[in-house]
């Protein structure tokens, strides 16, 4: 069996419903405000869920139908649109289903000028998730340099990436001084845009998640491969496996070959 290690052994400790509704009202905030809502994801899969929250804001009342909801990433439409053409299938749950605004909430447009992005109210989402490449990194000078936008972030942030010095910066910066960050170009940024951090969009599985599956296996005879996660997190997996009674628990090293 090979199992993601995300979390290490970690249980499910975010309150996801009060982190989405705490991103659908700074969202709501920012474009009453007249600002822009920036969003840094992942094409497939983080896109199409940030979506569905914009569409829930708007429901709710938090977010005018006319402002634009700018997706300009030609990867996350092509993926948008193979969820809208999967909506009639199992995988989703009828009352997400039976709305494609869901998908594509009024407003919804992939049409962008890099040179001009929006100055109004406005909810961009961009690639790349962690803001090293594509839109999301052409577009630091502009937006991270605003007053007036607001940087949700909402997928994970490798410490090294751009999205991850942003998140590093919430808490360590002195809040009397913009933070300073190396734009493209390796020039400096003064960081006068709000950051925000939300837990709440993660669809890998916890460690409790796992171990309900595992239940099923028979831990005297079964191999487990651990993979996907921070050295800290495997170790700490395979440690609590191991502990829990199962024989066989492997880490295995980056380019290593398994015989099944």
């Amino acid at each position: 069996i090979v199992l993601e290690a995300t979390y290490g052994c970690r249980p499910s400790d975010t309150p996801t419903d009060s982190e989405l509704a705490r991103f659908r009202e700074i969202l709501g905030e920012t474009v009453s405000e007249g600002g822009t809502a920036w969003i840094p994801a992942f094409a497939v899969d983080r896109t199409q869920k940030v979506l569905h929250q914009v569409r829930i804001a708007q429901r709710e009342g938090l977010v005018p139908t006319g402002i634009p909801i700018i997706v300009p990433s030609p990867t996350a439409g092509a993926a948008t649109a193979v969820y809208d053409q999967l909506r009639s299938d199992p995988y989703f749950r009828e009352s997400w289903a039976s709305d494609p605004s869901n998908l594509k909430p009024p407003g919804y447009t992939e049409e962008f000028d890099i040179e001009d992005p929006p100055t109004g109210p406005a909810i961009l989402i961009t690639t790349s998730g962690m803001m090293d490449s594509a839109f999301s990194n052409r577009l630091l000078p502009q937006l991270l340099a605003s007053p007036e936008v607001a940087v949700l972030l909402v997928g994970y942030q490798d410490p090294f990436s751009t999205g991850g010095r942003l998140e590093a910066g919430i808490s360590n910066h002195d809040e009397d001084e913009p933070m300073v960050l190396k734009g493209p170009d390796q020039t400096e940024i003064r960081v006068n845009a709000s950051i925000h951090r939300f837990r709440g969009f993660s669809g890998h599985a916890t460690a409790d998640q796992i171990d309900d599956w595992l239940a099923r296996q028979d831990p005297d005879v079964t191999q487990v491969y651990l993979v996907h996660g921070e050295a800290a997190a495997l170790d700490d997996r395979r440690n609590c496996l191991t502990e829990a009674g199962w024989r066989f628990v492997h880490v295995p090293g980056a380019g290593s070959r398994l015989l099944l």
